[in-house]
């Protein structure tokens, strides 16, 4: 599985299969950007998911194990919660 870019350009298109992980789903971070800055939002995002019992998690994240790709609006270059959603899914599958 991988993150990818959602992108604001008329011809984009995400491709098949990929989920939208940002706001206002489900899965997005509760610890924005703008205030906590990119490494201590993810940081404080993977605390909140530990923070869950493992049955509170896998149903959670039950939605996404048939996704292709993770989308969000970070660019691939820095810290997202997206890769610890990834991280998750990938752990469970092995």
């Amino acid at each position: 599985m991988r993150r990818i870019q959602r992108k604001r350009t008329r011809s984009w298109r995400p491709p098949a299969g990929a989920v939208y992980v940002g706001k206002p789903t489900q899965w997005a971070n509760p610890y924005e950007i703008c205030i906590y800055g990119w490494v201590i939002a993810v940081f404080l995002f993977r605390r909140y998911v530990e923070a869950m019992s493992d049955v509170e998690r896998e149903a959670w994240l039950a939605p996404l194990y048939q996704a292709s790709a993770l989308m969000c609006w970070c660019p691939l270059n820095k810290p997202c919660h997206a890769d610890v959603l990834i991280e998750y899914l990938t752990r469970a599958l092995t």
